[in-house]
């Protein structure tokens, strides 16, 4: 065995983990995992890799894609209970002032297969909607919980006054949908 190489070897992969804003591996069985990987941060073009590592160490970058925010979260769920687990990946962008939540979802069948998530503004009605949301899993649904601000409110997280609306995303035969919403005053 030759030490120098494998020191050699070792530093550069340090040097490239340390690298990244953002890395979690996911495990979705015995002979497959997904390490999510975030780089280049908010100053320039933010950017995650999904990289697929099989038995064997074989890896494969499935996808690469441009996030407009970062990283805040990656899991692995199957929550259409088909037998077939789906990556998700959360970030956190900045709009006009406020922190917005994304989801990049993908069927992890033989390659990732994207799985649209809907825009807020498109599929709810969004009447005080600001930002300042937090997108968590519960049970066999995505959860979007954000403030809701009235005309007068101050920008802040703490500062809206109509409560917290709650949308629950479903996924349904490829597609996530809204299945419910609700309001907590």
């Amino acid at each position: 065995m030759d030490a120098g190489a494998i020191a050699a070897d070792t530093a550069m992969q340090l040097g490239i983990e340390s690298s990244y804003e953002y890395h979690k591996t996911l495990v979705a069985n015995d002979t497959l995992v997904y390490d999510v990987v975030g780089y280049n941060g908010l100053a320039s073009r933010p950017e995650f890799a999904i990289i697929k590592r099989t038995t064997g160490n074989k890896t494969d970058t499935l996808v690469k894609e441009i996030t407009m925010g970062v990283i805040v979260n990656a899991a692995i769920n199957d929550l259409n209970t088909d037998g077939v687990k789906e990556v998700y990946i959360i970030t956190r962008s900045i709009n006009g002032g406020n922190f917005v939540g994304n989801v990049f979802a993908y069927k992890a069948s033989d390659k990732l297969s994207p799985i649209s998530f809907p825009d807020p503004s498109a599929t709810d009605n969004t009447k005080g909607y600001l930002g300042f949301d937090s997108i968590y899993f519960q049970h066999s649904f995505i959860v979007r919980r954000y403030p809701l601000f009235a005309t007068e409110d101050s920008m802040c997280a703490t500062c809206a006054t109509g409560g917290y609306k709650y949308v629950y995303y479903k996924l349904q035969q490829e597609r996530i949908s809204v299945a419910q919403t609700e309001i907590i005053p």
